[in-house]
């Protein structure tokens, strides 16, 4: 079987813009190091609060998607990241700029969920097709964001026009997963969300990087920094009551 373009097409934009918004900040961290007037230390926040909330986002959205639709969550997961990018465009502060990075976490479940539409739709064969073409996607935006954010940041005269650029693409995301193109999954699967699960493991998670962040200013051997990586990898703690409850 083919892959249909009227469903295919729409999903490969998804997956470049992916790439695209996630590689360009590689590039733009210095730009955005200086226009926010911040350290590199806590510039390394701009890329782990997305990392944070992209390791819990793609499980989550996957599940949900499973759940109720692979094409509603995919549009609620743009929606999201739409919010992200205006927040990071308009910040005036580092507080706010790490807010819209938050927002900008489900970004990393573009790719799963649009996994989860084509096998829905397509058989065996096309769905294989499918998802290279879904990953040669995501490779090819990365690649081209990373290679082209910084170069516009100079010529459009700073960072700023450059988000304001990508918030704009990200909008546009936005409105096309609304095309009638995209069908809705047919089978949806049984069961919950848990909830709990996913909070329990942000909160790890932010346990284990804060603590990794202060170990050069605080010492690697410290009581905060050696009990804050414990409970953040499953000791006693959020991560680690969590586990202690599964079956």
């Amino acid at each position: 079987m083919s892959v249909p373009s009227a469903l295919i097409g729409p999903l490969l934009a998804f997956v470049l813009l992916d790439g695209f918004l996630q590689g360009s900040v590689v590039s733009l961290l210095p730009v955005i190091r200086d226009a926010l007037h911040i350290g590199t230390g806590q510039a390394m926040w701009i890329t782990a609060a997305q990392f944070l909330s992209a390791a819990v986002c793609v499980p989550a959205f996957g599940r949900l998607g499973d759940l109720h639709g692979h094409r509603r969550i995919l549009r609620v997961a743009l929606g999201t990241v739409t919010v992200g990018s205006l927040l990071c465009a308009l910040a005036p502060t580092l507080e706010v700029f790490l807010a819209g990075r938050v927002l900008l976490g489900p970004l990393s479940s573009l790719l799963p969920l649009s996994v989860g539409l084509v096998r829905d739709r397509l058989d065996t064969a096309g769905s294989r097709r499918a998802i290279s073409l879904l990953a040669a996607a995501l490779i090819l935006g990365a690649t081209a964001g990373t290679a082209t954010a910084g170069p516009l940041a100079s010529v459009a005269g700073g960072g700023r026009t450059v988000l304001w650029n990508l918030a704009v693409l990200a909008t546009a995301g936005f409105a096309l997963a609304f095309t009638p193109r995209i069908a809705e999954t047919l089978r949806l699967a049984s069961g919950r969300m848990d909830w709990k699960g996913a909070v329990l493991l942000g909160l790890g998670l932010t346990l284990l990087l804060g603590s990794v962040s202060q170990g050069t200013e605080r010492g690697w051997l410290s009581p905060l920094v050696l009990r804050g990586a414990a409970a953040g990898t499953g000791g006693p703690g959020p991560v680690g009551a969590f586990l202690a409850a599964q079956p």
